[in-house]
C-alpha cells in the first residue's frame, strides 16, 4: 500500500477517534462527576476524555485516550441530586466551548486528510494516462 495513503488514512481515524470522544464528553457534561472524597462511590461518575495523537515510525498517527486531570470540578448547586450536605456537587470537567472546538479542529484536519487521498488519486490517474 502507499505510504502517503497509510499516512492520510492514519489521519483520518485519528480525526474520527476525536470527534467521537468530544461527543462522548459533550453528552456527558452534566453527568455525575467522580467526587475526590475517599469512600464516595464513583461507580456511576463519568471520566472525560482526551484523545492525543502520537506520530508513528511509518510517518502517520496512532491516537492513544487519556483521562482529562482533574476529572471533576466542584459546583454549589444545593438542587442537584448529587451535591453533598453542604450543596457541593462534583461535575465533569467538560468546557463545551472547548469541545465544540476540538470537533472544529478535527473536522478541518478530516477534510485536509482527505483531499491528500483524492489529489494522490487525481495524480495516479494522470500517471496512468500519461504512460499509456
Amino acid at each position: 500500500m502507499n505510504p502517503v495513503f497509510q499516512i492520510a488514512v492514519s489521519g483520518l481515524n485519528a480525526q474520527s477517534a476525536r470527534v467521537a470522544v468530544a461527543a462522548s464528553n459533550i453528552a456527558n457534561a452534566r453527568s455525575l462527576g467522580v467526587n475526590p472524597d475517599p469512600g464516595a462511590d464513583n461507580s456511576a461518575a463519568y471520566t472525560p476524555q482526551r484523545v492525543q495523537q502520537i506520530s508513528a515510525a511509518d510517518g502517520g498517527v496512532r491516537t492513544e485516550t487519556l483521562p482529562v486531570s482533574p476529572p471533576a470540578l466542584p459546583i454549589f448547586d444545593p438542587g442537584n441530586p448529587a451535591a453533598d450536605g453542604e450543596g457541593v456537587a462534583f461535575l465533569p470537567n467538560v468546557s463545551l466551548e472547548a469541545e465544540f472546538v476540538e470537533v472544529l479542529q478535527a473536522s478541518a484536519a478530516f477534510e485536509a486528510n482527505l483531499r491528500v487521498i483524492q489529489t494522490q488519486d487525481e495524480l495516479l490517474g494522470n500517471l496512468v494516462d500519461i504512460k499509456s
